[in-house]
């Protein structure tokens, strides 16, 4: 037997059965996550820089240009979840964590 793609039948008609029971009424409340609870969601500090950017930081006069809320949004969306880059790195790349602890042992 091969793959399977998508949901069984039987998965799909439950999942129609408890749609119709689940409806919104005048009693439902639901908002839209702000950009910092996706960036917080997401596994990013809570320090993390998402309303902006600093502009012309080689300048003697740098300028902060705030991005609106539906670019925070995208950004979050184009994102990486930190956690899970560096599970990434650490599952792969474990044969450069020791050279590069010498080399920074090495220049301190």
């Amino acid at each position: 037997m091969g793959p399977q793609r998508g949901m069984p039948q039987r998965d799909i008609v439950e999942t129609a059965e408890i749609a119709q029971h689940v409806q919104p009424d005048e009693h439902t409340v639901m908002r839209m996550l702000s950009p910092r609870e996706l960036f917080n969601a997401q596994g990013f500090p809570s320090d993390y820089v998402i309303e902006g950017v600093r502009d012309g930081l080689d300048s003697d006069e740098p300028t902060f240009r705030p991005f609106s809320k539906d670019v925070q949004i995208s950004c979050c969306g184009n994102s990486v979840c930190p956690p899970v880059a560096a599970a990434i790195i650490a599952a792969n790349c474990q044969h450069l964590a020791v050279p590069m602890q010498a080399e920074e042992a090495n220049n301190a």
